[in-house]
């Protein structure tokens, strides 16, 4: 996994443990939406929506620079989904931690 990939990962997995993420009812048999914070300008989000077919999109700026690599929102939803949101607060400072350094 490449440093910028790992970055995304490791954002992904603080916007998802501190619950900065929303699922939009009702899912439909097409897609399922999300609404992910933005990390720089908080009370904005960014719409992820997961198709039925497995492709996801997300509407923020480095996922639409990057020509569809993963973003931390993306990954914020997956993390999400996998219930990683209830691990201890001492790890969710761990990897901020990370992320600056």
């Amino acid at each position: 996994m490449s440093t910028a990939r790992r970055s995304r990962f490791a954002r992904g997995w603080v916007l998802a443990a501190t619950s900065r993420i929303k699922r939009i009812e009702p899912r439909t048999t097409a897609a399922q939406l999300w609404k992910v914070e933005s990390e720089s300008t908080p009370a904005m989000f960014y719409d992820v929506i997961q198709k039925s077919d497995g492709e996801t999109f997300c509407t923020c700026p480095d996922y639409e620079f990057h020509n569809g690599e993963t973003c931390k929102h993306i990954y914020a939803v997956v993390i999400y989904e996998s219930q990683i949101q209830d691990f201890a607060p001492d790890v969710i400072d761990q990897v901020e931690n990370a992320i600056q350094n």
